[in-house]
């Protein structure tokens, strides 16, 4: 997902800042410091590109779950609605029979055949 651009700013300041220090570390080392040709390096960028990316949907879904208690929505809305919809379901299934039963009881010679 996107975050909010000031968000977004600080996530990828913190990304640029941790690759920074990596390749500091490298130089002071004496190491080639091109991830091109230096892949202990690519690794380790490739690694912070990825904390980045999980920082990103851990903070979505922090914003996501504070959105929904700002607008108060229980979280339990979502079992709510399946209580629902299993009990509608039930009761189409009930009247379904229930007509079923009353056909087949009322010896009036219509039959209705389901394949």
């Amino acid at each position: 997902g996107t975050l909010p651009p000031g968000l977004k700013a600080s996530l990828d300041q913190a990304t640029a800042g941790a690759k920074a220090k990596i390749i500091s570390n490298f130089a002071s080392q004496g190491l080639n410091t091109d991830p091109t040709q230096n892949t202990a390096l690519a690794q380790q960028l490739a690694q912070v590109d990825q904390q980045a990316l999980i920082s990103t949907a851990q903070i979505g879904q922090q914003l996501m779950t504070a959105g929904i208690q700002e607008s108060g929505l229980s979280s339990q809305l979502y079992q709510t609605l399946a209580n629902i919809d299993q009990t509608q379901t039930a009761n189409i299934g009930k009247a379904i029979a229930s007509f079923a039963s009353s056909i087949s009881g009322g010896g009036g010679g219509i039959n209705l055949k389901l394949a």
